[in-house]
């Protein structure tokens, strides 16, 4: 879902063979969490990662945070959180 968020929005409930395809359509080869893919992924998010934090936000807007555990939330992520966080240590060095 996180990568998936780099390239285009979604807001449906999908299955993850569903975004494997789509990111397999974007990075032009089958989605692996291997170390060569991984290093690939790198690459290709870096540029986008704003859209994708945005397009994550946008979707913890969809969920009221006492209406559902998160496993119940799909589509969702809180990875944007983490890399907000972490952009917060490259910045500063």
């Amino acid at each position: 879902m996180w990568f998936l968020l780099h390239f285009e929005k979604c807001s449906n409930r999908k299955l993850r063979e569903w975004y494997n395809k789509r990111l397999k359509n974007h990075i032009k080869e089958p989605y692996d969490k291997n170390r060569k893919t991984a290093l690939k992924m790198y690459d290709l998010v870096l540029s986008r990662q704003s859209d994708a934090i945005e397009r994550a936000e946008k979707l913890m807007l969809m969920y009221d945070d006492e209406d559902k555990a998160y496993a119940d939330k799909n589509p969702f992520t809180t990875v944007h959180q983490l890399v907000i966080a972490l952009d917060k240590f490259v910045k500063n060095s």
